[in-house]
């Protein structure tokens, strides 16, 4: 399944650099492995979209139920580039 989700500076960029593989999410659209999340780059100050965006595949999730160490209704997934065809 692929999710449209808003991510922040300086959350964005450490994701397209590849300094951050992993997002920590509200699982309120019941993520699977496999999902694709295309994240589009937000200012919350003015709110408005800048255009950026990029696309990364949920690799692992990890919830309540691996040692509760999380917020209940939240989860931390494990993401990667998604993949290019011939490439």
């Amino acid at each position: 399944m692929r999710h449209k989700l808003k991510t922040i500076s300086p959350y964005f960029e450490a994701v397209v650099s590849g300094d951050k593989t992993f997002e920590v999410r509200r699982n309120d659209r019941s993520f699977q492995k496999g999902d694709i999340l295309e994240l589009h780059h937000w200012l919350p100050t003015p709110e408005r979209f800048t255009g950026d965006k990029t696309e990364v595949e949920v690799a692992y999730v990890f919830s309540n139920g691996d040692l509760q160490p999380l917020k209940e209704g939240f989860v931390v997934l494990g993401i990667k580039p998604v993949k290019v065809e011939g490439s």
